[in-house]
């Protein structure tokens, strides 16, 4: 099974929760614009959506398990209803959900497609959090094809709207992924300073995942940076976050940096123990 970042399940999750939200908001609506439906066809349009709802769910689960072609087959499926039902909110977030599938399936055409009528609905039915989210999810993806100006300009839009909207839980994902591109710029103090503001908004809300993300994402530029003490530092603090949650996967991946960290300093057998550690972990978790 493919592995998937934590904050990009949160993320989906988020968006199949708008989901069900936005039906209790909006199917009044569309109820008073048809006031010449019949109670049968109340009751049929009341049995699509719960259809629809129940695949959101089974497709979410799908992608969390990687299983993509299963996941995308669910989505389409519900999205066909979103459609009958008029429910444009409902769509738009089928878009993004179908946009992360392709995301991970490494198929980023397919992704930047859905992720951008994601965005136009969004900014159609004026849903800031919504859109916030789609130009994040855009931003992921160019960072992924190497097109880092393009993905800070829609990251940079994301927080923009995230901060007007006082949403610190999306501010702090905007500010991590604008830490990743600066990442891959190889401008490390910028990436140290969005990183470090992230940080502070995980701790904020008591949020241990995105907290040892954060942690270990510092403890990799200090170490490219050759500032081995912090960065051993950070990644000690991630580690103890993580097995106090029992995260296995994302154990793997700090066990992985602290390898990296230890080979740098010459400590070869630290570095492998921990290196082998990792392996012991993605092969356990793969064999479940």
């Amino acid at each position: 099974m493919k592995n998937i970042s934590l904050k990009t399940i949160v993320n989906l999750q988020l968006i199949s929760l708008s989901i069900l939200g936005t039906i209790a908001i909006f199917s009044p609506l569309f109820l008073r614009v048809n006031p010449v439906l019949s109670q049968n066809n109340l009751n049929t349009i009341d049995e699509k959506k719960a259809e629809a709802d129940r695949l959101s769910k089974l497709g979410t689960q799908q992608y969390q398990n990687g299983q993509f072609k299963e996941a995308l087959e669910t989505f389409q499926q519900e999205l066909i209803i979103r459609r009958e039902i008029g429910d444009r909110a409902g769509e738009g977030a089928i878009f993004n959900n179908l946009g992360l599938v392709y995301d991970n399936w490494g198929k980023y055409e397919e992704a930047l497609n859905y992720h951008q009528q994601a965005l136009v609905i969004s900014r159609e039915i004026k849903n800031p959090f919504n859109e916030s989210i789609d130009l994040n999810s855009l931003g992921v993806i160019y960072e992924k094809l190497g097109k880092y100006e393009e993905a800070l300009n829609y990251h940079q839009q994301s927080l923009k709207i995230s901060r007007e909207i006082k949403n610190r839980e999306r501010e702090g994902i905007a500010l991590n992924s604008i830490g990743n591109v600066y990442h891959k710029l190889g401008k490390y103090q910028e990436a140290l300073n969005y990183y470090q503001q992230a940080l502070v908004i995980s701790r904020e809300f008591k949020n241990p995942f995105n907290e040892s993300i954060d942690l270990n994402n510092l403890g990799r530029i200090y170490r490219i940076m050759g500032k081995y003490a912090e960065a051993l530092n950070y990644h000690q603090q991630a580690l103890a976050i993580t097995r106090e949650i029992d995260d296995n996967k994302q154990e793997s991946i700090i066990f992985n940096s602290l390898g990296y960290v230890y080979n740098q300093l010459g400590k070869y057998e630290q570095a492998l123990n921990y290196h082998q550690q990792s392996l012991k972990i993605d092969e356990r978790v793969s064999n479940n």
